[in-house]
């Protein structure tokens, strides 16, 4: 508890192109080699379009299921709410703009969370993810053989309409943190955060993909 606490609250946040943070060397060894092997026994669909990937639930291998109980949502998500404060209560106008009904949750849940493994050749088109969500993050467990694999591109966006027709990101400036084997990112999900992998991707991926929800919206 106390390396996290070390690690995310010593972070200085980037503010460019929107809030976030990416941390290297995240998890222990032991954590890291844990979720990869869960991998092997865990169930993996494909929607159409995307990535075969497992939620992470009580259906979840047991190793895993409590790694993230036990690690992510009562160590990872308060030391980053503490590092959020201001996009927390920033979320909130936000939604008041689209939804007709906005409250603050007792405490935070996952929006999503689940593992995700892409093959050498991947391309991800510039996106913006589910807009209810405060932040999003992912873990970077490397490739297939355990070798560093690209990490997300954060897009500079000047013009959103025109980003969501073309979904092209390689003629824009990028944040690109590079290769890795054991990081990890997050950053605030606010009208601008889209972000992408340009590619084919030379490595194969193995990720842990969530994002947290702060406000019941409808």
């Amino acid at each position: 508890m106390n390396r996290i606490n070390s690690l995310i609250s010593k972070k200085i946040i980037a503010e460019l192109p929107y809030p976030h943070l990416f941390i290297n060397n995240f998890l222990t060894d032991s954590d890291r080699l844990s979720i990869r092997a869960s991998f092997a026994n865990a169930e993996f669909f494909t929607m159409e379009g995307g990535s075969p990937s497992s939620y992470i639930n009580f259906n979840s291998p047991s190793p895993l299921f409590s790694w993230s109980n036990d690690f992510l949502k009562k160590i990872v998500i308060p030391q980053l709410d503490a590092v959020f404060e201001i996009s927390i209560r920033e979320k909130e106008h936000e939604l008041l703009k689209n939804y007709r009904k906005v409250k603050k949750l007792i405490e935070p849940k996952f929006g999503y969370l689940h593992l995700s493994k892409q093959n050498i050749g991947s391309i991800i088109p510039s996106h913006r993810d589910d807009d209810r969500s405060t932040y999003q993050f992912v873990i970077y467990l490397g490739g297939f053989n355990g070798e560093e694999a690209e990490t997300t591109q954060l897009i500079y966006v000047d013009d959103i309409e025109l980003l969501e027709k073309t979904k092209n990101c390689y003629d824009l400036k990028l944040v690109d943190y590079g290769n890795s084997a054991n990081g990890f990112l997050c950053f605030v999900n606010q009208m601008n955060s889209y972000h992408c992998l340009t590619g084919p991707t030379k490595n194969s991926r193995m990720l842990v993909l969530g994002s947290v929800v702060h406000y019941e919206s409808q």
